[in-house]
């Protein structure tokens, strides 16, 4: 009868050593099978202001303005040169509250002056991620009506042959005034940005050759302020 006793107790204790083996293990398991979602954030840079005049020395614009110190007489309007101009001037600036907005400022403005705005949006996060819409923020009216973007692009920084290179995404001429800037959005979204890695993004504004002194004056300064939204790799945009 001990000895009976003896082996119901061994037996006991070892499915309790069994079991709180178990318990040991699982709770291990749980640990292990952690998993860190990962994060995006982005980080705008390089960002500037490229300025240039588009009317010829000797020629006069829409309803008879005249560049900064142009003298009348014949002549006309010339496409946009990539130029840095000497009467206007511009500046870019990433927002010190929210580092996903830039703000751009523009002075000396007249019918016919031009603004190339360029920046790059590098993808600092722990995952690959991608552009979604563009937000464009406080403007002055007057700029919404009168300054008119004419040409956008984007470019990539991809892998080709063995090296990495920048990789033109959208090119685009437009006549888009920037009231309604916002509509680009769909030719930009989706446009991968693998982790570490950059977009660049080229804007080139022009203030319209037709406006009157009523509708925008000239020598004025104006701003505007927008920002490219970022999302996860593999989320949904609408």
């Amino acid at each position: 009868m001990k000895k009976a006793k003896f082996l119901l107790l061994t037996l006991v204790v070892a499915v309790m050593l069994t079991g709180a083996g178990y318990a040991y293990w699982k709770e291990e398991a749980k640990i292990l099978t952690t998993v860190n979602t990962g994060k995006i954030d982005i980080m705008i840079h390089d960002e500037n202001v490229k300025t240039f005049d588009n009317l010829v020395e000797g020629g006069v614009g829409a309803m008879g303005h005249h560049g900064p110190g142009m003298p009348s007489g014949g002549g006309g309007n010339k496409p946009p040169k990539d130029e840095d101009s000497v009467f206007t001037e511009g500046v870019a600036k990433v927002d010190k509250k929210d580092d996903n907005i830039l703000r751009v400022s523009l002075y000396r403005m007249y019918p016919g002056s031009g603004y190339e705005v360029n920046f790059k949006i590098k993808n600092t996060g722990t995952m690959d991620a991608k552009l979604g819409d563009l937000d464009l923020y406080e403007f002055d009216e007057a700029l919404g009506d009168y300054l008119i973007l004419k040409e956008y692009k984007v470019y990539a920084y991809e892998k080709v042959g063995k090296g990495y290179d920048w990789v033109a995404k959208v090119n685009k001429k437009v006549d888009i005034r920037l009231e309604n800037i916002e509509s680009i959005s769909n030719t930009i979204k989706g446009i991968a940005i693998p982790k570490d890695k950059s977009v660049m993004i080229s804007f080139k504004f022009e203030v319209d050759r037709a406006a009157t002194e009523q509708q925008i004056a000239e020598m004025t300064d104006y701003g505007f302020n927008f920002k490219i939204n970022v999302y996860q790799f593999n989320e949904p945009i609408r």
